[in-house]
């Protein structure tokens, strides 16, 4: 991905491209990112014995 931004970067000063708007956030990265939360508190209910989702 960061290889994809410094080409973009550099194509944007190259007057390739405009790339005035950033990259839209991507679906798989915030699912990634819900399911490792769900996890820290899955884990954390595990060991302070709490009851976090019902």
């Amino acid at each position: 991905m960061l290889e994809l931004r410094h080409e973009r970067q550099g194509m944007k000063e190259a007057a390739l491209l405009h790339a005035d708007s950033p990259f839209p956030v991507s679906l798989p990265l915030i699912t990634a990112v819900l399911l490792l939360l769900l996890g820290l508190l899955a884990i954390a209910s595990m060991v302070f014995d709490i009851a976090t989702l019902g």
